[in-house]
């Protein structure tokens, strides 16, 4: 992730979804490593926000609501991450083109798709919409192993720009 995305030192960074907490060590070494002088979390549970409060590590957590957000919510950020959050069982795939749309111009999204959305027709086709738009670029896209319980299974990791 790191290596594609070219951002400003003092840029602003966001984790969305589930996990906000879980993920606190990656969003750790961005900010230690990578300049971004503004972390912040959303979730739409309240539990897994106070387990990110209890990390130390996040400038501001705020609750999200259930279903396709205000792209609003977004507009302050120049880098979001939805690992594993815009995925089934997590979020609705609309909430892809509400983050894209929230996203200042210059802006990125990390956003990973488990093997299950990878098979889902509306996440698929919801994505190669947002990909087709003329101000997104998907700068990278690579498959890889994901562990989901007691195996491993794939996901696709993909960075999308804003013009």
């Amino acid at each position: 992730f790191i290596r594609v995305v070219d951002v400003a030192a003092a840029a602003t960074f966001e984790t969305v979804g589930s996990g906000v907490a879980l993920r606190s060590g990656f969003n750790r070494w961005l900010h230690l490593f990578g300049g971004f002088d503004r972390l912040d979390g959303c979730d739409i549970s309240e539990g897994m926000l106070e387990r990110a409060r209890g990390k130390g590590l996040y400038q501001t957590l705020f609750t999200t609501p259930l279903g396709v957000p205000d792209p609003a919510l977004f507009s302050d950020y120049e880098v979001i991450t939805a690992v594993g959050a815009v995925s089934i069982g997590a979020a609705p795939p609309e909430c892809l083109p509400a983050i894209m749309n929230g996203l200042p111009s210059g802006g990125r999204l990390a956003v990973s798709f488990n093997a299950l959305t990878l098979k889902n027709p509306d996440y698929m086709d919801t994505l190669d919409r947002v990909v087709a738009r003329p101000d997104i670029t998907l700068e990278f896209s690579e498959d890889g192993p994901h562990l989901e319980a007691e195996h491993v299974s794939k996901s696709r990791v993909m960075v999308l720009a804003k013009a």
